[in-house]
């Protein structure tokens, strides 16, 4: 049965149309999975202690409309494949009668973060998360092609507002990042991001811009370690 939980779209969480933004979004897909974990004891309270931790790899979320202030909805996901050490998890917002808002597929992978190595869920994560049948929504893969040509923009330094409890950009952080090179009138319909490297605070970002059929795809690098995030948005 999928894990669902209910709110009020805040005027915090919304941009000058009055409606849910999709970085606002993004958060409310990131927050539900670790509360789906929290209230089945094996969340980062469980996990934590054991130097574990699940990173994202990878979004793919598609917006068919998005809510407006003080509007109620309902958050929901399923995990619904585990193979190894990672994990796939669809999303969705809908309203309270049912209006399917939004939905959304992830792919999680299960690391030791002391080691920095990926490990497989302890057998206590396996029997409590029980696996749904995935929904129904056009699935793209993890990977993003990239344009031959690419533009590049002017470099900037990761600051201390980027980062979350782990100590690197959070990956809802990334997509604030990449939406700062759309047109300022852009409305998203759908967005993918491919997770490659981490970025911590006081590294020199390389954006790269490139145009896409149907909308931009972003590109976050540094010299180091070459592309640390890919994101894709349909306009």
């Amino acid at each position: 049965m999928p894990y669902e939980w209910k709110t009020r779209i805040r005027f915090s969480e919304t941009g000058g149309d009055m409606c849910l933004t999709l970085p606002g979004l993004l958060d409310y897909f990131q927050d539900t999975a670790p509360f789906h974990a929290e209230d089945l004891d094996i969340g980062v309270h469980y996990l934590s202690p054991m130097g574990m931790a699940w990173f994202l790899a990878a979004w793919q979320i598609t917006v068919y409309r998005y809510p407006q202030y003080y509007e109620t909805v309902v958050i929901g996901t399923l995990p619904y494949r585990f193979r190894g050490s990672v994990g796939c998890r669809n999303f969705y917002l809908k309203t309270e009668d049912g209006e399917l808002l939004a939905v959304a597929d992830s792919v999680w992978t299960l690391m030791n973060v002391t080691e920095g190595r990926m490990v497989k869920p302890p057998e206590k994560v396996m029997q409590r998360f029980v696996t749904e049948e995935r929904l129904a929504m056009d699935y793209k893969g993890r990977h993003i092609a990239l344009p031959e040509r690419m533009e590049e923009r002017e470099a900037f330094v990761v600051r201390n507002q980027h980062l979350d409890g782990n100590g690197h950009v959070n990956n809802g952080q990334f997509v604030r990042m990449a939406l700062e090179y759309l047109p300022a009138d852009a409305s998203v319909r759908e967005l993918r991001v491919e997770y490659k490297q981490q970025l911590r605070q006081g590294q020199l970002v390389l954006p790269r811009v490139g145009e896409l059929p149907d909308g931009r795809v972003v590109t976050l690098e540094t010299k180091e370690n070459g592309i640390c995030a890919v994101v894709a948005f349909t306009l």
